[in-house]
């Protein structure tokens, strides 16, 4: 079995519901030589409102 772990960071956007699956492939190069598994994804939101 292996195991990849991976830090990156995507674009900022507006509020709303965006579509980040071409981002997150693009940052993982590695994934097109895996043909079955599972994909575990920790979205860590850092919002910052500075007054």
């Amino acid at each position: 079995m292996q195991i990849y772990q991976k830090e990156f960071y995507l674009n900022q956007r507006k509020r709303g519901f965006h579509i980040i699956t071409n981002e997150i492939l693009s940052n993982l190069p590695e994934i097109s030589a895996i043909n079955t598994g599972m994909l575990n994804v920790f979205i860590n939101i850092l919002q910052l409102h500075l007054q």
